[in-house]
């Protein structure tokens, strides 16, 4: 009798092993396609808007919209370092946060507002409602537009290859071609939260 019985357990083991083995399979595989889907577009405006609701600096002004929570982000603000250090003084930058209408400080306050404040020559400003954003036709944080002294768009799109991913990629390595030489894609894709969209632990503190 224990023979029939260990069959039975050693094939319930075998069948519990493959669909834990499954799950993890499709676990990587939906994480994997989660980083490499990039947001929505930015459909920033071919000159600088007159409602922009933030002043243009004296060459390049960038501004990116942003949301304090999203952990995305972080990368962003970390390849914008690289490139506001690439640019020496030719380039200022606005880093614009969503900031629901009637939120305290303690939702904005986040590492992402702090990143952003201590890069040279970035200005954090608070979005409330999102209303510059949407000036500048940002959907995604972490979305970046470029105008230039003139008041032209020069670049439009994301600083990262993949959600919260570091490294060389084509935002980067396009705005540092538009320091250098003035040359520069026009769209890049963008890897980040929605915005004007809060999580549930956002929903909590509002």
């Amino acid at each position: 009798m224990a023979e029939p019985v260990f069959s039975r357990w050693r094939a319930i083991a075998t069948i519990l092993c493959v669909v834990w083995v499954s799950a993890i399979a499709a676990g990587m595989a939906w994480m994997v396609r989660f980083e490499s889907s990039p947001g929505a577009p930015a459909l920033a405006p071919a000159s600088w808007p007159a409602q922009a609701g933030v002043t243009r600096g004296n060459g390049y002004t960038l501004v990116m919209s942003a949301h304090p929570r999203c952990p995305c982000t972080r990368a962003s603000l970390d390849e914008l370092a690289i490139v506001m250090a690439a640019s020496g003084n030719k380039m200022t930058a606005r880093v614009l946060f969503f900031v629901p209408e009637d939120a305290p400080p303690e939702w904005w306050e986040t590492d992402n507002w702090r990143t952003a404040a201590a890069i040279p020559a970035v200005t954090p400003v608070l979005d409330r409602g999102g209303t510059l954003q949407r000036v500048f036709g940002a959907e995604t944080s972490g979305s970046v537009a470029v105008y230039d002294a003139a008041g032209r768009l020069q670049f439009n799109g994301g600083l990262t290859a993949a959600r919260g991913q570091r490294g060389e990629n084509p935002g980067r390595v396009s705005l540092i071609s538009l320091i250098e030489s003035g040359e520069a894609a026009r769209m890049t894709p963008v890897f980040g939260c929605p915005l004007r969209t809060p999580t549930a632990r956002d929903a909590r503190l509002e």
